[in-house]
């Protein structure tokens, strides 16, 4: 499959002098009084700030680590002006699905990387090749290798759209999306926005909210309430800030190792799935691997900026197309089906897991690919075009929520798991032929422009004159919002 001719072969190579940096940064620092209590509930502790940076003082080994980050080809395109560096691991089958990968904040690229591989090749990990994907992994702009943008509006609904350009340019026409954290808004804003080249969607953070007219809550619905509830008044100070003055923490940020490593290792003793240790989910290498994505670029400021361009403007669908969702435990926030069902009316795939995290490909990369749903499913009628319940059935892949062989004479047949090269396409949007002159071209596409917010009925919001709304927390404080929305109507 051709890719554009404008795409650049990368490779990490970090100067050692930045290296030698680093180490002096660390023997430097000055490290604050400890915690006046016993647990994290004031911030990572100091005594796990120290061990965890004298380990990467004079245990971490950074080469070992950069030629695992280069075992896959990597790649930079420049798309609205923002160079984007990514992940392409093509699949030896050719009938493959082309997937694209969404990372978010505190994560980056290296979340994937234990799950490339079997996602790509399948077979070589016990799996079958029907399973197989092209996968591209992007690093968000302002994140990792790509681009700090130098201008207003990358927020996840540009994301979204240059991601689109990116598929197409590397000669994808249709293709899967998955995300988590800001990739599950990106990932939805794909959904939403370019039905006509997406064979589905799969998200391991939902967004869903009650319904007022379903009445009572469930016991499971009472306690992703709770949690909301947690993460607002606990959980949620680093959105906060990041989201109306991401460039005021972004100085500490690049120029301390030790405050990036305590600022990010602190959500994955909140986040993952670690029984009160971050090093109980993974190692500590797995830990300043991610962190070194922040660190060697100096993206502290120009990540936490995404928070302001973002917040006031979540991308909560609905979403026409087919959607699966992978509910793990230790998520931010964990909705009900029949929240999400209101998101996403053709949910096809729907997974509650017994461990892991908001980091799911990270912590738990089998469950993450060949995750099946635990319990029988609920009856439902079947028709033509309605695929049997996927609670027992074998060809749903649960890393794209989309069934993956074709249903026997249902209009699904040959629609969601298109071939590369020996079948047609499903028919395009009007235009089609006009905007995507080749496989390889750059989509045409007007320039981007600010997008009004979408809001329920009597959110607050507040718009800076300079940039959009910037007072919200994010996926999951818009989750919030709209649970303190719900309750305030039945109070």
């Amino acid at each position: 499959m051709p890719m554009s001719d404008d795409m650049t072969s990368f490779r990490i190579d970090i100067p050692e002098a930045d290296l030698d940096d680093l180490r002096e940064r660390l023997r430097r620092t000055r490290w604050p009084e400890p915690e006046t209590v016993d647990d994290w509930s004031q911030g990572t502790p100091l005594a796990y700030a120290r061990e965890l940076c004298e380990y990467w003082l004079e245990q971490y080994d950074w080469r070992a680590s950069e030629a695992r980050l280069n075992r896959f080809p990597q790649f930079r395109a420049e798309i609205d002006g923002l160079d984007i560096h990514f992940v392409h691991v093509r699949s030896p089958h050719e009938a493959a699905v082309p997937l694209v990968m969404t990372h978010g904040w505190p994560g980056s690229v290296v979340e994937f990387h234990k799950v490339i591989g079997p996602l790509a090749d399948p077979e070589s990990s016990g799996g079958d090749a029907a399973d197989a994907f092209h996968v591209v992994c992007p690093s968000l702009p302002g994140y990792g290798f790509s681009g700090k943008p130098t201008r207003t509006g990358w927020g996840t609904r540009h994301i979204a759209d240059a991601w689109d350009q990116l598929m197409a340019r590397l000669g994808y026409a249709r293709y899967g999306a998955q995300g988590g954290d800001w990739g599950a808004q990106v990932t939805t804003g794909i959904g939403m926005h370019h039905p006509d080249h997406v064979v589905g969607i799969h998200l391991n953070m939902a967004i869903g909210f009650p319904d007022p007219a379903e009445g009572g809550l469930t016991e499971t619905e009472k306690a992703a309430m709770a949690s909301m509830d947690y993460y607002g008044k606990w959980d949620s100070g680093y959105s906060k800030q990041q989201s109306t003055r991401p460039q005021s923490v972004g100085y500490g940020l690049v120029d301390s190792p030790a405050a990036l490593c305590a600022w990010i290792v602190e959500k994955f003793w909140s986040w993952s799935d670690c029984d009160g240790d971050p090093v109980n989910a993974l190692s500590r290498d797995e830990l300043l691997d991610n962190i070194m994505l922040y660190w060697l670029p100096a993206t502290g400021a120009s990540s936490a900026r995404l928070y302001w361009e973002s917040f006031g403007q979540p991308l909560l669908g609905p979403v026409p197309g087919p959607v699966g969702c992978s509910i793990f435990p230790k998520e931010i926030f964990r909705p009900s089906r029949r929240w999400a069902e209101r998101q996403f009316p053709d949910l096809r795939y729907w997974n509650e897991l017994d461990k892991g995290g908001h980091f799911a490909a990270f912590e738990q990369p089998a469950a993450f690919i060949r995750a099946r749903p635990p319990h029988p499913p609920v009856p439902r009628p079947l028709s033509q075009d309605t695929p049997p319940p996927d609670a027992r059935v074998p060809v749903f892949s649960a890393i794209s929520g989309i069934p993956r062989k074709r249903w026997r004479g249902g209009a699904l047949a040959g629609n969601l798991r298109p071939a590369l090269a020996a079948r047609k396409y499903p028919p395009g949007p009007a235009g089609w032929a006009d905007t995507r002159e080749t496989a390889g071209s750059r989509l045409a596409r007007p320039a981007f422009a600010a997008r009004p917010a979408r809001r329920l009925p009597g959110w607050p919001t507040r718009r800076d004159q300079a940039g959009p709304v910037a007072h919200r927390g994010g996926a999951a404080s818009t989750v919030m919002t709209a649970t303190g929305w719900w309750q305030a109507g039945h109070s």
